[in-house]
């Protein structure tokens, strides 16, 4: 399978396997080793169907928005006062774009949060310039559902302890969000 994968994509990625250390870490080492001023995000249990790629990059090429996905999504999950002062909106987590110097600049993916919410994460903290997110709709793109994650024996634990620390991060942010700057939100445990 890995060597399919290796074939097809041999001339436009590079396939880097690692232990599995979270997604976020993964990541974060992901954004270490590239070269590309762009950089695409896509979970390993997504299909392609068509073309897609172009437009997803296009708004990011044009400054229209600092990162593109593919589908919105709410975040359930959160007590009110952490989203009351932004838009609780985000793109999916399993395809996003984003420019490799912008992960840069906000210091990456929150290394602490080691599976689930350092995309949310990471997105509210872009949310802090105006025109951050856009959603690309309609791309011949299918998610199947965090079969990875959910194949790990410990998801539950895993999304908790996540879960706690990004309340935990964000509660200590406060509600006043756009007055923060990106030291503010800096990684914490």
């Amino acid at each position: 399978e890995q060597n399919a994968t290796r074939t097809q994509l041999a001339d436009a990625a590079r396939l880097i396997c690692r232990p599995h250390g979270g997604v976020t870490a993964a990541w974060n080492h992901a954004v270490s080793q590239a070269s590309a001023r762009w950089l695409i995000f896509l979970n390993n249990d997504t299909v392609t169907v068509g073309p897609w790629i172009e437009s997803l990059l296009t708004p990011l090429r044009t400054s229209a928005a600092r990162m593109t996905g593919v589908a919105w999504r709410r975040e359930s999950h959160l007590p009110t006062n952490i989203c009351s002062s932004m838009n609780d909106k985000f793109v999916v987590g399993w395809c996003f774009a984003v420019e490799r110097q912008t992960l840069i600049e906000i210091g990456g993916f929150d290394p602490s949060l080691s599976v689930y919410f350092s995309d949310t994460d990471l997105q509210m903290r872009l949310q802090q310039t105006p025109d951050s997110l856009l959603c690309v709709e309609g791309l011949p793109l299918l998610h199947t559902g965090h079969q990875t994650a959910h194949r790990l024996s410990n998801c539950r634990q895993l999304w908790r302890l996540d879960h706690q620390r990004f309340v935990r991060k964000w509660s200590r942010a406060g509600t006043c969000a756009d007055q923060l700057s990106a030291s503010d939100l800096s990684h914490t445990k």
